[in-house]
């Protein structure tokens, strides 16, 4: 019951928060008290109308008429006022990011905290969309519209609730705050959820989708400031979030239930599809819509791809003619011309992804004349810049390191040789699982013409001069000046770490991902003649 009289409460919050003034801390904070009271009083009346309040929440005995509020008008901006306090110990700053950046919009705001640990700012918008803001590394979903004037209270030692909104906007964040945490209490864990029969797995999920959808309409009807289009991308989420996790079902269940996943799989069907629409550019900012509508379509184009474009899966030519296949199936399954260029945008980025970017590639050629949206343009055309001179074939760039005496080394040193080249940190549990085989590896081709170069990403020259002297390294050991800044890191582009690298005795590149030394490489080293 008492979990009852908290929900009247949160419910009674977003009925009010629109016509809290922007700001107001010390209004809002009054309004607080008085809910506090409320409940208060509540608990400390008959279980007659304890009962009756349950009643009214739950609809159970009687029929409701749902009231709904008038719409505010927003002002006509290309902005989102932005304030608010914090009440807790206070870092520097906040930060608001756009989960799905947007031409025109703003992608990050940073806002400063003052003494009495207030902040304001604007951040231009000139079209809504879904927002976190992050503070202390604690990350809050937000939904910004242009014209908002929105007011923020911080308090990360009120677990129950850690933001509080105030003022134009107010109503839809604190209805996402509501959400997540309605869908936290409703949902499974993992390990339980995918454990379940399929039947009983889809009629859970439904149930929660039910509960969530019933949580939008009364939010929808209660909060001022909702708007149609974002009543739509919350409707969408639901059911895109819904879907994801049938489509999850396959790989989970066999995750969480290996003994029973064949039975399992007998009743798993896609008839979950029938319920959607997969052809909505309004829910492009969704990533769970973006995620489904990916994975619906390589689910029905994958096996065609493979059947049709048979071969070596690290062959450029077949890797091209596989997304060039794909490519050209986007339209058979999608038919809105904005979904299409955000799903052809997809391919070519695995395209480049998974081959690098050769330049007079014939899907990019086509992606170019095809694609019309400015912002798909622009990420393919930082994905070239960024992959088109570094990729298999390509000549190394060169890179300076240094030795244990403090001495540059270059690449270019190595020139006439093959150079088999180890990038590790001595915080990396799987480099140092490398390092015998390396060693191994070696004194095996001691004789050959071939040199055997490991270069530390370490921050500082303390540990890995530590590790030198524990596991007694010799031969080429040189750190990278800088780690993830270093020359070697950004010209080659490296995500993590260990990572081996094969170059010819011209200085061009064999292999950029090569094969480790617990690995194939010596069937590498023999093609190569080595």
């Amino acid at each position: 019951m008492r979990k009852l009289l908290i929900v009247l409460v949160s419910t009674l919050i977003l009925l009010v928060s629109c016509s809290q003034p922007p700001n107001s801390p010390e209004k809002l904070s009054t309004v607080e008290k008085s809910f506090v009271a409320l409940s208060s009083d509540t608990l400390a009346s008959s279980d007659k109308e304890v009962e009756e309040i349950a009643d009214i929440q739950e609809g159970r005995d009687r029929k409701i008429e749902k009231i709904e509020v008038p719409r505010i008008k927003r002002k006509k901006a290309d902005y989102v006022f932005v304030s608010g306090i914090v009440l807790s110990k206070a870092d520097r700053r906040v930060k608001i990011v756009r989960k799905t950046p947007k031409e025109g919009n703003e992608d990050k705001a940073r806002f400063k905290l003052d003494k009495e640990k207030n902040f304001e700012g604007k951040i231009e918008l000139v079209d809504e969309g879904y927002y976190v803001l992050d503070y202390k590394h604690r990350k809050y979903d937000i939904f910004l519209t242009p014209g908002d004037s929105i007011y923020v209270e911080i308090n990360l030692e009120n677990k129950d609730q850690p933001v509080v909104f105030s003022g134009t906007g107010s109503g839809i964040n604190n209805y996402i705050r509501q959400r997540i945490k309605t869908d936290y209490e409703l949902s499974l864990k993992k390990r339980h959820l995918f454990r379940l029969d399929y039947n009983e797995f889809s009629d859970t999920l439904k149930t929660k989708r039910t509960a969530l959808l019933e949580l939008l309409d009364d939010a929808n009807m209660a909060s001022a400031d909702f708007t149609k289009s974002f009543y739509d991308k919350e409707k969408g989420l639901l059911f895109f979030d819904w879907a994801d996790d049938h489509f999850e079902y396959k790989k989970l269940a066999l995750k969480y239930g290996s003994s029973t996943f064949d039975e399992r799989m007998l009743d798993y069907n896609t008839k979950f599809i029938d319920e959607l629409n997969l052809d909505d550019p309004n829910l492009l900012d969704i990533p769970a819509y973006q995620n489904l509508i990916g994975q619906y379509f390589n689910d029905k184009v994958e096996g065609k791809v493979l059947s049709s474009v048979p071969g070596n899966e690290a062959d450029g030519h077949v890797i091209t003619g596989r997304h060039k296949m794909k490519y050209g199936l986007v339209k058979k399954y999608f038919k809105n011309k904005d979904v299409q260029e955000y799903l052809k945008t997809e391919v070519v980025a695995n395209l480049i992804r998974e081959d690098g970017t050769p330049t007079m590639n014939e899907v990019i050629l086509d992606f170019r004349n095809d694609v019309e949206n400015k912002e798909y343009l622009n990420r393919i055309s930082k994905y070239i810049e960024k992959y088109a001179y570094i990729d298999d074939g390509s000549l190394a760039p060169e890179f300076v390191v240094q030795d244990t005496a403090g001495g540059d080394i270059k690449l270019s040193d190595f020139k006439g040789k093959y150079v088999y080249i180890d990038v590790w940190a001595s915080w990396c549990g799987p480099c140092k699982h490398e390092i015998p085989y390396f060693a191994k590896l070696k004194e095996e081709y001691k004789e050959k013409n071939i040199e055997f170069i490991s270069i530390s990403i370490d921050k500082t020259k303390e540990p890995w001069e530590r590790m030198l002297n524990d596991w007694q390294l010799s031969g080429h050991q040189y750190i990278a000046k800088g780690a993830w800044e270093s020359d070697i890191a950004k010209s080659y582009h490296l995500k993590g770490v260990p990572q081996f690298i094969l170059i010819d005795p011209e200085g061009q590149i064999i292999d950029l991902s090569a094969a480790r030394p617990s690995g194939r490489i010596r069937n590498d080293f023999e093609r190569l003649n080595i």
